[in-house]
């Protein structure tokens, strides 16, 4: 009986003990509840991008649907095919009649390329877009065509537009060579 009564007295004391030591003026669970995230997590896992695309479109209705992908859409074989990766990407949208787009995306906060895809005439596809420090993304088809056009101007036929040279050994005109205008030497006038 008197071990009955030792083990209720110690039980009485340490609940007395462990309820006194509580600070009855701050509920620990409601400030979690209603701190704000910022205050407690700092690592965004989402970045918000700005988003302008212009097809450069002249004429109306003409609606382009894209997509941008986190990784190259595009597989490319050994053999030389080309093939579309079975892959969803991180953002879809469709442009106004006159191909341009303008909007916000929340994409993974680790991603500073994205490709953007589409596989509507008349638009390059696909590019390799830098998301720059402002966390905007944008392109002009019309800018970037003639940004490709300056870099790879052909000086003659023997160079061609993406600066291909023919090998010697191909022999494509023998013993022939071509002039400032582009024309085989080896012709008679």
């Amino acid at each position: 009986m008197k071990q009955t009564k030792l083990k209720y007295l110690m039980i009485g004391v340490l609940t007395i003990a462990s309820i006194s030591c509580m600070d009855k003026e701050r509920d620990l669970s409601w400030e979690r509840r209603h701190m704000p995230k910022e205050a407690y997590f700092d690592f965004n896992m989402t970045q918000a991008v700005a988003l302008d695309i212009n097809y450069c479109f002249k004429s109306e209705n003409y609606r382009v649907l894209f997509d941008i992908y986190d990784q190259d859409p595009i597989e490319y074989s050994a053999d030389g095919s080309v093939s579309q990766k079975d892959i969803e990407p991180i953002y879809r949208a469709v442009t106004d009649e006159k191909g341009k787009f303008s909007g916000e995306m929340n994409i993974p906060a680790d991603l500073s390329e994205v490709w953007l895809s589409s596989d509507y005439l008349a638009t390059v596809s696909p590019l390799k877009l830098t998301i720059d420090d402002s966390r905007q993304l944008s392109f002009n088809q019309d800018a970037y065509i003639t940004a490709l056009r300056s870099q790879t101007a052909s000086k003659t036929r023997g160079v061609t537009v993406n600066q291909h040279t023919y090998l010697k050994e191909w022999h494509v005109l023998p013993d022939a060579d071509w002039d400032n205008n582009g024309r085989p030497t080896n012709l008679e006038p």
